[in-house]
């Protein structure tokens, strides 16, 4: 439903587009008409409004609106006067615009890269999403914009519009001095904290060093604040700063160089996990999960605490993002890093100083390693010497390829490489040919971006494996995987059976083992046995399986309940993420869920059932009592299990329960009454298609809630009244659910901000 204000909106977006057809009579007046749609625009997006969805036309008109007037201001007569027409619009209007709606957007999510901020406009299906993108731009001017001397820095940006290929763009300015001292003292001091009085003069004297370039004004922050807060040692880092700014005229060169400052103070123990985000492409995003995984595979992390290795690596992480070097690009409901990047200028100095160090090499075009004799100029080689070096390929102990692969294929060897990552698609015959290469010592292999037919012969063969991550077409028989003993981390996109056979306890080493598809049915393994005998025979093959514990076993998903047997879960006391798969098939081996008290340390659990609308005879059984639950779980996923309502308040008395995700009907019934106190921890609850029609509660019930998200629950009649007594929920999400729950969600903010809560933001997807 469009309230008033909205198409209020709309009609001066109309009357944009008529005053655009007579805008070179009258710029003067076509100014006036779009700072005044600016401004309300800005009413807008205040704690009181919600932003309705436009139509494709109506961004059409406003885009060609503004960016007409922008180019006619521009090149028309009164060059000083429309300069600041220009101005006022793309730093008054505009930025008080983002700043505005900057409470609607989480600052780590919005962080984009700057070449890729500026789509064109028709592309975006709504003034929201224009929201979202001009808070993006404003942050990346703020903190991220850096020196446009070189290379794909030198792209001129328009501030507030996305300009037309043939209309000019708005240059960016660099930071003033009082600008890029408040940017690095707020870097350095935080939680309201100040500079002492004594040392502002030196900490200005290091921000006017950076030239007004933010990013390289908080990278030095990132560095400052990890430092002793003593004169002394502010003095020490300003005369590096000056030392190199001193010895290169060019300014990049001086900006590349203040940047290395913040690597070279990096503690030994970070350095390589640093230089190793150069493995991944230019403006790739990077699960942190697996990131930390893979550092680990490679042996960057020690363990030297009672912490485990994951851990210490996400605590690797969080330093390194402390000081700038790397970019948070996600967060999950938890408020967690989820996926993360790496500026181009920090990458570019990743690679510089990876190649010092021989440390990885990244292959984006030919000709970039030399593999033959005639490829060795300026290396001293014996006479008749036929064969590269050993000493250089030594040196190639990591490998990544963004393109090229096939130059490589079928042409060399690598006999002293570790690692190897492809982000490039192959097909089948490419795929042979490249794995065909010698990788005789390889220890992390990640091609998850070719889809192979089946596991190659030529992989079996690598059995120093601790990090394998493929995507596999065909379903996968995971008795090909019992010569990777020393396997850390299997991470397969595949579809298998889901059971865990004898020879899965033979990877002593293994931490994580994830198979992202579990659909397979395991009765085409046993074709000649009735589902009647399947218990029998699983109860003689777990007899037989050995008495070993997988100690250092922490993920395993996606496995059917015929793996969740006593003995089995036994075997892996330290296991924190499960994530298991049910369908009809399965209803022989219910009660696995009430054994899952049996994982004391399980923390985060995934259960899905294929059809919510299956016979009831078939569908899963009620949860056991609480107590019967895992006792640390923080994050519950739950999808087609159609349980009663009533079975929420055992969830409810989980002491550490943070996330909750009911998914596709997890919970199914007409009402749910949740009154009794319970969800002590819950921080984040979505509910996705459902049959609930009414939910009644309170806010003691969520006394910690902070997010709450429905998606397509198109029968729920209203978001109930108590919800909003919450006193900590910042935020309610709606996606397509019914109309007079929206209106009751609009109605529970407006009566929240009678009260004197204007923190409560309402987000509304129709249709």
């Amino acid at each position: 439903m469009v309230n008033d204000s909205s198409s209020k909106l709309r009609t001066s977006i109309q009357n944009i587009g008529a005053e655009a057809l007579v805008m070179e009579k009258n710029t003067g007046g076509c100014y006036m008409a779009v700072v005044s749609l600016l401004e309300e625009l800005q009413q807008h997006l205040s704690p009181n409004n919600l932003i309705s969805p436009f139509s494709k036309r109506e961004i059409h008109i406003l885009h060609d609106a503004v960016t007409s007037m922008h180019s006619l201001l521009t090149h028309s007569s009164g060059l000083t006067y429309n300069y600041h027409l220009i101005n006022q619009i793309s730093e008054n209007r505009i930025l008080s615009l983002a700043q505005n709606a900057s409470k609607y957007l989480d600052f780590w999510t919005v962080k984009l890269n700057l070449w890729n901020l500026f789509k064109p406009i028709r592309e975006i299906p709504s003034l929201a999403e224009i929201t979202q993108e001009m808070i993006a731009i404003n942050h990346e001017l703020n903190i991220f914009h850096h020196s446009s001397s070189t290379g794909k820095n030198n792209i001129s940006i328009a501030l507030a519009v996305h300009a037309s290929e043939d209309t000019p763009a708005h240059c960016l300015r660099c930071l003033s001095m009082h600008e890029s001292w408040e940017l690095l003292s707020s870097k350095i001091f935080v939680g309201g904290e100040s500079c002492p009085q004594d040392m502002v003069e030196v900490g200005k004297q290091i921000a006017y060093k950076c030239h007004g370039l933010p990013l390289t004004i908080v990278v030095l922050g990132g560095l400052l604040s990890k430092m002793n807060k003593k004169i002394d040692v502010w003095e020490s880092v300003a005369q590096s700063v000056r030392s190199l700014v001193m010895e290169e005229a060019d300014q990049c060169r001086q900006t590349q160089h203040i940047l290395a400052l913040s690597y070279n103070h990096l503690p030994d123990s970070l350095k390589p996990c640093f230089l190793y985000m150069g493995m991944f492409p230019e403006d790739y995003e990077i699960s942190v999960k697996k990131l930390t995984w893979l550092w680990v595979a490679e042996g960057f992390i020690r363990s030297t605490t009672h912490k485990s290795l994951e851990e210490i690596a996400e605590d690797y992480l969080a330093d390194l993002i402390a000081r700038s070097l790397i970019l948070v690009k996600r967060r999950s409901s938890r408020g967690t890093v989820k996926t993360c990047y790496i500026h181009d200028l920090m990458r570019e100095l990743c690679l510089r100083e990876s190649q010092k160090h021989n440390f990885l090499h990244a292959i984006n075009g030919c000709g970039q390693l030399r593999l033959h004799v005639e490829d060795m100029s300026g290396v001293d080689l014996p006479p008749d010497f036929g064969e590269v070096p050993p000493p250089y390929l030594h040196d190639l102990q990591r490998l990544s390829f963004h393109s090229s692969i096939h130059e490589y294929s079928n042409k060399a060897s690598f006999p002293y490489t570790r690692s190897l990552m492809s982000f490039e698609k192959l097909s089948v015959s490419g795929h042979r040919r490249f794995l065909g290469m010698s990788f005789k010592l390889l220890k992390v292999l990640n091609i998850v971006n070719t889809n192979l037919m089946e596991l190659p012969g030529e992989i079996m063969m690598l059995t120093r494996l601790k990090f394998l991550a493929l995507t596999i077409q065909s379903s996968l028989d995971i008795r090909n995987l019992s010569e990777f003993r020393l396997l850390q981390t299997l991470f397969i996109d595949c579809e298998w059976d889901g059971y865990l056979i004898r020879t899965f306890w033979d990877m002593l080493e293994l931490r994580h083992f994830h198979m992202k598809r579990s659909c397979q049915s395991y009765l085409s393994t046993y074709s000649l046995l009735s589902q009647s005998q399947l218990p029998l025979v699983s109860a003689v093959i777990e007899s037989l399986l050995p008495l070993r514990l997988l100690n250092n076993l922490s993920t395993v998903s996606t496995v059917r309940p015929i793996s969740c047997t006593e003995k089995m879960l036994r075997s892996m006391p330290h296991l924190k993420s499960l994530g298991v798969y049910e369908s009809e098939e399965d209803y022989q081996f219910r009660g696995w869920f009430e054994r899952l008290v049996l994982l004391p340390e399980l923390e985060k659990l995934k259960y899905v059932f294929s059809n919510p609308f299956v016979s009831s005879s078939l569908k899963p059984g009620r949860l056991p009592p609480w107590q019967s639950l895992p006792p640390n779980l923080v994050k519950l996923t739950l999808s087609g299990t159609s349980l009663p309502w009533d079975d929420m308040s055992k969830l409810s008395m989980l002491p550490k329960l943070e996330v909750l995700k009911l998914k596709n009907y997890a919970f199914s019934g007409t009402v749910w009454n949740s009154w009794t106190g319970g969800f002590c921890c819950l921080k984040f609850l979505l509910i996705g298609s459902t049959n609930l029609e009414i939910w009644e509660t309170d806010g003691n019930h969520f006394p910690n809630l902070r997010q709450l998200v429905l998606r397509h629950c198109r029968f729920l009649e209203e978001i109930p009244y108590g919800i909003g007594e919450s006193p900590l929920l910042e935020t309610i999400e709606l996606h397509r659910c019914k109309n007079s729950a929206v209106i009751s969600a609009r109605s529970l903010q407006e009566e929240q901000q009678s009260l004197g809560n204007d923190g409560l933001t309402i987000y509304i997807t129709e249709g």
